[in-house]
């Protein structure tokens, strides 16, 4: 599995995600990606899964 397919399967898992909204102060479920602050929390989430989890799991 590469990166773009984790990080889809990491979106769809609920908790997770509501751990990210709840420490972000944010709600992925309600992006609009034509505003440039709703892009911002994307990215932010992206680099939360690929430097918390996503590298994790690649070192073990």
């Amino acid at each position: 599995m590469d990166f773009p397919e984790f990080l889809k399967e990491c979106a769809k898992n609920d908790e997770l995600v509501s751990e990210f909204n709840r420490l972000n102060r944010c709600n992925l479920y309600h992006l609009d990606l034509n505003n440039p602050r709703d892009v911002k929390i994307l990215d932010q989430f992206t680099d939360f899964v690929y430097n918390h989890i996503w590298l994790m799991v690649q070192n073990h």
